[in-house]
């Protein structure tokens, strides 16, 4: 991680970036209109992944010079980081487990997820499934959550997604 004013910056910042505070007003108009992460302490951008990266809405010369609205409530604050200054990290998946794939889904439920080799979407019915297989029927057929994982996108309502849970 790199260091700024004994702060170590989050490994993700990318090289000679750092937050901007109120010294930095000049840089941050640039920015107004684009996705920022917004912190109140330099401390925050230790770990950015705790701070949210919404719209700069404005800034002016004060010691709080930064605006931003988050839940149709206006809030201020000293320090931001351009989201584009951050490098994207791809998020990693690994297989459910058969017990946290039938607590997040009940039998019955409809689960939608489309094969990355072809697009091909489907809508099935979580059926059944095999404690000691490790394997879910889903519609009319039988899958492993590794084939799950490496072969198919689930839909959910933040959109698709890896058939898989996030580490």
């Amino acid at each position: 991680m790199e260091e700024v004013n004994k702060v170590k910056l989050d490994k993700r910042i990318l090289t000679g970036k750092k937050y901007l505070d109120c010294f930095d007003t000049d840089i941050a108009t640039e920015f107004v209109g684009e996705k920022c992460y917004f912190g109140e302490d330099v401390t925050d951008f230790e770990d950015i992944s705790k701070l949210t990266c919404t719209m700069l809405y404005s800034v002016d010369n004060s010691s709080a010079p930064y605006s931003y609205f988050e839940d149709g409530i206006c809030h201020i604050t000293g320090f931001i980081l351009p989201c584009v200054w951050v490098k994207e990290t791809k998020k990693e998946y690994r297989p459910y487990t058969l017990n946290e794939f039938v607590k997040e889904y009940s039998l019955g439920e409809e689960i939608i997820f489309k094969m990355n080799s072809n697009n091909k979407i489907r809508h099935s019915l979580f059926l059944e499934y095999i404690e000691d297989n490790q394997e879910v029927r889903l519609g009319s057929y039988w899958y492993g959550f590794e084939e799950l994982v490496n072969n198919y996108e689930l839909y959910t309502s933040k959109g698709w997604k890896p058939f898989g849970i996030e580490i």
